[in-house]
């Protein structure tokens, strides 16, 4: 059984969609954006697509996302398993 390694993280991207090309395999972002403003929160952000670009990882890693307020005051943290690459 290979070791397990942790993978690091090249790239990451909040989009409001991800496609993929069925024929050529290329990943198209779609609507990049760095932030989400709202008057009030936590908000409800309908759909968001993550694209990330790991490398160096070895066999299967649990991952995690949590997405955090910029305020370090504001505890409207939100967590999502990912599940395993």
């Amino acid at each position: 059984m290979a070791p397990h390694l942790e993978p690091y993280v090249l790239a990451m991207l909040i989009c409001d969609a991800i496609w993929k090309d069925p024929s050529t395999g290329k990943s198209f972002l779609l609507g990049t954006f760095s932030s989400i403003a709202a008057t009030v929160f936590p908000v409800v952000h309908p759909v968001m697509g993550i694209y990330i670009v790991l490398t160096d990882g070895r066999g299967k890693v649990p991952i995690k996302l949590q997405l955090v307020s910029a305020d370090e005051d504001d505890d409207n943290s939100r967590r999502g398993d990912g599940g395993c690459l």
